[in-house]
């Protein structure tokens, strides 16, 4: 296949900006192929997480790193790679896909044997963040020969742009064009198919190809994509014209353009009528209360049980609640609406834009002649609303949960530029409180600063009395989600372990999310969104396990505690703070090995199921501990002193 000795046949070209979370598993995947003959190329656009560093951990010879100075964007990065490429094709991979081991094996044999063939690309399948394959791309699966990708191209685009493999001197030719930061790809494949090149496809899956909250196809609105792909015709012919390239392609796009120009006007002109509509409900709400609370959601979740019972807590003061994100679901919803009046800005974001409706919101607070308080918790748009308050008599307040990783987003680090902005901080547990301290010293904030930061404990609904429990067999909890950081799936193994070992007298118990059971001793409960349903869970359970690799200080723990049910938990977050090892639960440690977790979780399970004396002394200790320190009392009186805005 070479000409040249020390040549490899291809070059993959892949570009990455802070894909630490994905890039393992895609740089596996392509060092990992049964086709070897390849350079990979690797062009990092001045990420600033840990990418660098992981790249570099790689012993292969095959890995040619190359680092952008400043952020240059895609486009000009992919260009830089072509530059570099010295091999006979050029193969495309992104930093958060899966090549299949057999994918350039398969695709080089195919360009080796079909000469004509400029571009060959494969089917995909689409996976979540977890692996786990979602679907298909219809536009994809459709299209399998040079006639169909062709007749589809002016209407949408149908190549998955990491599966392809293309003649290197093509992309040399062609390259990129650098007009466009957002579907690059599509616009190529529009200038190759008006040039008589020629694309293929193996219709077979050899792609997995990842969608997450940051991938485009996830983050656009409907509008936000036609305006993109508006441009894009834009570009493409004003290309073609300019060198009177005139082709049956080029009419194609230029009849889509002119209709999507056409629907957008007709689109801006009826939006122009409901934004007016918008602004004056808005106007309307915003200057009729004096506590106005962004909250993200009122879906099913720790933080949303809590900014609930802060809405109810505060009801009297009659709160407007701007819940700024999409709600996966209604769990809290009927909560805050008995609680205060409610907006969800989701939908006027996509009809104003964020800007236009930050300045808007802003414009209303500034002018109103009362005093006010704004109240903030895991919302990008509070934090973001704050350099357009000019009245400095409006109060600002906000709470942090918890601390991310360091090297994690969080918004302990996105508020950061606001602090002396905000007159008071909640933070909910003593590890939080630290943590900001610490975050105050190593970024040289006024320690006067350090003053305005605030404890103030959830609460948690407690019986007048301590549950009794069953004696005949031990039940064992988890509440939660099946996220990521929950890593929920050590319970599961947990449970199978136990059942393998023949242990017959504890039994687990999961609530928060279905999958098919993998242990007869293991039940799942799927989403408790009834509080009674969730309390009768409590107070049978002996014992509640918290698996996470990061936390605050969860409310399942709380809500477990204020029933007798002893903590068993990871020693992350606030946890250790609140939890005395073997007087109010037990702490595991937090090892890279999960095998080595398990077996520590079950050492301290058994160890209160062999002894229902000890069991009987925790579940106390642990009831009395939430009495005295989460009574909802105590929280009522913290909030109701913070927003008593006549005081």
């Amino acid at each position: 296949m070479k000409t040249e000795p020390n040549t490899p046949t291809v070059s993959v070209l892949m570009c990455v900006f802070n894909g630490e979370k994905y890039l393992k598993e895609a740089m596996d995947s392509i060092l990992c192929q049964t086709f070897t003959d390849f350079e990979f190329i690797i062009i990092d656009d001045n990420s600033t997480d840990r990418s660098v560093d992981m790249i570099r951990s790689y012993t292969d010879r095959r890995i040619r790193l190359f680092r952008n100075e400043e952020n240059i964007g895609l486009t000009k990065s992919l260009n830089k790679g072509i530059e570099l490429a010295r091999g006979k094709y050029i193969a495309r991979m992104d930093a958060d896909d899966i090549s299949l081991p057999d994918r350039l094996a398969v695709q080089v044999q195919f360009m080796e044997e079909n000469p004509q063939v400029s571009l060959v690309a494969t089917h995909i399948a689409l996976i979540d963040t977890e692996g786990a394959i979602k679907g298909y791309w219809q536009d994809d699966i459709d299209t399998t020969t040079h006639e169909k990708i062709v007749n589809r191209l002016p209407h949408s685009n149908c190549i998955a742009h990491p599966s392809i493999v293309i003649r290197s001197e093509i992309l040399k030719r062609y390259r990129y064009n650098e007009e466009c930061t957002n579907s690059q790809d599509w616009e190529l494949w529009l200038r190759l198919s008006t040039t008589g090149h020629t694309f293929a496809k193996i219709t077979e899956v050899k792609l997995h190809y990842r969608i997450h909250h940051n991938s485009i196809s996830c983050t656009s609105s409907a509008n936000g994509v036609n305006k993109k792909i508006e441009r894009l015709y834009f570009i493409f012919i004003k290309n073609q014209l300019r060198n009177k390239n005139f082709s049956l392609t080029l009419l194609k796009v230029l009849i889509k353009y002119l209709k999507l120009f056409i629907n957008r006007k007709k689109i801006e002109a009826s939006n122009w009528v409901y934004q007016w509509r918008i602004k004056f409900f808005l106007w309307r709400q915003l200057r009729k209360h004096d506590i106005i609370l962004f909250f993200p959601f009122y879906h099913l979740g720790g933080a949303e049980r809590v900014h609930a019972d802060i809405t109810k807590t505060i009801s009297a003061y009659q709160p407007l609640v701007l819940f700024t994100s999409y709600s996966k679901d209604t769990t809290f919803k009927k909560q805050f609406e008995q609680s205060a009046n409610t907006i969800e800005l989701d939908y006027v974001i996509h009809s104003m834009g964020e800007k236009n409706m930050l300045r808007f919101i802003a414009s209303c607070i500034n002018r109103k002649k009362k005093k006010q308080i704004l109240f903030g918790a895991n919302s990008k748009l509070f934090y973001d609303i704050l350099p357009y308050i000019s009245d400095p008599q409006i109060i600002k307040i906000d709470l942090i949960h918890a601390f991310h990783h360091p090297h994690e987003w969080g918004y302990e680090k996105y508020s950061l530029p606001h602090v002396s902005a905000l007159n008071q901080r909640i933070v909910i547990n003593q590890k939080t409180f630290e943590d900001m301290q610490e975050q105050y010293e190593n970024n040289n904030i006024t320690p006067e600063l350090k003053k305005r930061i605030l404890l103030v404990h959830n609460q948690v609904a407690i019986p007048n009395d301590l549950p009794a429990k069953s004696s005949d067999k031990m039940i064992v909890l988890y509440s939660g989600q099946d996220s990521h950081e929950k890593r929920a799936h050590i319970v599961e193994n947990i449970a199978k372990r136990m059942y393998e070992l023949g242990i017959q007298d504890v039994e687990f118990h999961i609530a928060g999310y279905l999958k098919e059971n993998i242990s007869p001793n293991l039940k799942f409960w799927g989403i408790v969104t009834d509080e009674h349903q969730l309390n009768s869970l409590y107070k049978k359970s002996h014992a509640i396990l918290i698996t996470s690799s990061r936390e605050g200080f969860p409310m399942s723990l709380l809500e477990g505690m204020a029933h007798g049910a002893i903590p068993i938990s990871t020693k992350v977050g606030g946890i250790p703070y609140y939890i005395t090892d073997g007087l109010t639960g037990f702490l595991i440690d937090n090892v890279e090995d999960e095998n080595l977790i398990v077996e520590q979780f079950i050492e301290k399970i058994l160890k209160i199921a062999r002894k229902p004396a000890m069991r009987e002394e925790m579940s106390l200790h642990a009831y009395q501990y939430v009495v005295q320190n989460f009574h909802p009392d105590i929280f009522s009186n913290n909030y109701r002193a913070l927003f008593n805005i006549n005081a």
